[in-house]
């Protein structure tokens, strides 16, 4: 439903990339939404949630459920970012793998070798099973952020560079930071950690400690009033 609203509401009407770019006919590939200006903004911002079963558009699927899409989803973002003229892309981490049949005569030896597969098996009707064929440069949550930098947000022409990284995204993030470290620093402006579970550690390049600790906040669950140490 997320989905569908951020490519056809008018509120949103965002673009939908897959990746990696340029993959070739057939092969596995990932979708992230962009609005339209998202290539072509002076600021644009990337969404990232974070691990378990949510997809691009969701904080938490149970607030989506239990509260309503304004607070589990990225949707309100979304809104901000145009009303300020900003591009907004929302990133796609946890879809890492495109289901690939698997012919039942080779089915036990893939499942006698089910440790060292990253897939997993699933139960399916009628003597068929699948597993998930990993998506080339985007099968992991770091990997995908990396994708991302290197395919969209590298042929952008924002000057400045927003992220908003949620839990797990937190880690995505700082695996990016590292990977992309010139790149990273040149563009990007702050980042808006929330409840990120992410490691800043002593051995980290300097120069990420450093704009770490000037440029983002973690902002996590607390009693305590709005922006207080908590």
């Amino acid at each position: 439903h997320i989905w569908g609203l951020m490519q056809n509401d008018p509120q949103y009407d965002m673009d939908v990339i897959p990746l990696p770019a340029n993959a070739p006919q057939g092969s596995p590939t990932v979708q992230v939404f962009a609005t339209k200006d998202a290539l072509t903004a002076d600021t644009t911002v990337l969404l990232t949630h974070g691990s378990g079963a949510v997809r691009a558009g969701q904080w938490a699927r149970s607030l989506c459920i239990n509260a309503s899409l304004d607070v589990g989803s990225v949707l309100p973002y979304i809104r901000l970012c145009k009303q300020r003229g900003w591009g907004c892309i929302v990133l796609n981490p946890n879809y890492n793998t495109v289901e690939a049949p698997i012919p039942p005569a080779t089915l036990s030896g893939v499942a006698a070798q089910r440790k060292w597969l990253s897939y997993e098996l699933k139960e399916l009707p009628k003597h068929t099973k699948q597993r998930g064929a990993p998506i080339p440069r985007n099968d992991s949550p770091e990997a995908h952020l990396v994708c991302v930098w290197d395919d969209v947000v590298s042929q952008a022409r924002a000057r400045n560079i927003a992220l908003v990284s949620h839990s797990y995204g937190g880690v995505a993030t700082m695996a990016l930071l590292k990977a992309r470290e010139s790149e990273c620093l040149k563009r990007i402006r702050c980042i808006a950690f929330t409840d990120a579970v992410h490691d800043v550690r002593r051995s980290d390049p300097p120069a990420i400690l450093q704009f770490i600790a000037k440029h983002s906040i973690n902002w996590v669950s607390s009693d305590a009033p709005l922006d207080q140490p908590a």
